[in-house]
């Protein structure tokens, strides 16, 4: 690619963290749609118009903030393993994201990523978002 930037516009799709690319000119097309960028420079997310054919941008303002501007802890994260877990007699306390609180869960006895022992660790991590 003759630049960066082209490259980002060819192949922005398949990276990984989307916050880290140049804020850029999406290009015109007969559908232009809302989408928002990330600026690094400023820190915050902005509103662009254009086609976004190679997914650089994020559709929704919310998205693009909560990724990069107000990025969750991985802690805070569901954990796909947990019905792996050898039951024990601990019980931990988890970040709901749709909730958007902590609970005491019962259900799962191992720590797991979002398994917290007490219940101000997790608010402090992960509630805050709120």
């Amino acid at each position: 690619f003759p630049t960066l930037n082209a490259c980002y516009a060819r192949c922005g799709r398949f990276v990984k963290n989307k916050c880290k690319l140049p804020v850029q000119d999406l290009g015109l097309c007969s559908q232009n749609g809302e989408r928002y960028m990330f600026d690094r420079m400023e820190k915050k997310c902005k509103n662009y118009t254009g086609c976004d054919h190679h997914g650089i941008g994020f559709y929704t303002q919310k998205e693009c903030i909560d990724t990069c501007e107000n990025p969750v802890d991985k802690r805070c994260l569901p954990d796909p393993n947990l019905k792996y877990c050898k039951p024990r007699d601990d019980v931990f306390y988890r970040y709901d994201q749709k909730e958007g609180k902590c609970f005491l869960d019962h259900d799962y006895r191992c720590p797991g990523r979002n398994g917290f022992v007490f219940e101000e660790e997790c608010n402090r991590i992960c509630a805050k978002r709120k």
